[in-house]
């Protein structure tokens, strides 16, 4: 065999096609607007809860850096002038082994949870926690350089949980008022949605939070459409 197609055959076989990259994972949510403002009770029965658009893509970041999660979680966001809504349901085949610890607000119990960070300014440095345990227990913190809490922080803010067959649920109203934003017509939020499953000593996001990156505001998604929102505070 000649040389020169000897050579062609050989750079066909290593050229073989390589298997395409999986596409990116989506890191925005769109907020539905709320006609109607939901009850706070724990339950998803309201309007704006049918449509409102479900994150499920969780990953875990601990222990297993964007692992699979053991469980699944669902998240729907909504807003009105006045409040960030927000409705998380944890599912759990076994809800009677759901950790639920009755303590004074901002302790981090030994507990099952579910929050949201929220990067209000979307500047992917400042942001304010909100979470929440199975027993109703609230933590809150704003937090600064990417990741540094002021457990000190305390805003005015409501939710309400549920334990079912289905595993947990938790209902968050945040008033605009306690959060820092600009003056444009439409906004666009960082945010962060969290579980934590204390049996499995699992935590999962989304999106992921990598470990293996520093900071944590400036991981967070994007939540859009937030539109009309009430002018914001200037007192300080």
């Amino acid at each position: 065999m000649h040389l020169p197609l000897l050579l062609a055959i050989l750079a066909q076989q290593t050229q073989a096609p390589s298997a395409p990259e999986p596409p990116p994972a989506v890191r925005s949510v769109t907020a539905v607007r709320a006609a109607h403002a939901p009850v706070i009770d724990g339950s998803d029965d309201d309007p704006v809860w049918r449509d409102a658009v479900a994150v499920t893509a969780f990953r875990q970041w601990q222990p297993v850096e964007d692992a699979p999660p053991r469980l699944p979680t669902e998240a729907k966001l909504a807003y009105d002038a006045a409040h960030l809504y927000v409705f998380f349901r944890a599912h759990d085949p076994h809800p009677d082994s759901i950790i639920r610890v009755l303590a004074r607000r901002d302790t981090w119990t030994a507990a099952d949870k579910v929050g949201i960070i929220v990067d209000s300014y979307h500047d992917r440095r400042t942001g304010y926690e909100f979470f929440v345990n199975p027993a109703g227990v609230k933590l809150d913190a704003a937090m600064f350089n990417d990741g540094n809490e002021d457990g000190a922080w305390d805003a005015v803010w409501d939710v309400a949980t549920r334990v079912d067959s289905a595993g947990w649920t938790a209902e968050f109203r945040i008033p605009l008022s306690q959060l820092r934003y600009g003056t444009q017509r439409e906004h666009t939020f960082g945010i962060l949605l969290m579980r934590d499953i204390y049996r499995y000593s699992e935590r999962t996001s989304w999106p992921v939070l990598r470990q293996s990156q520093a900071g944590a505001v400036s991981q967070a998604g994007d939540l859009t459409g937030l539109v009309d929102l009430e002018a914001p505070r200037r007192l300080e």
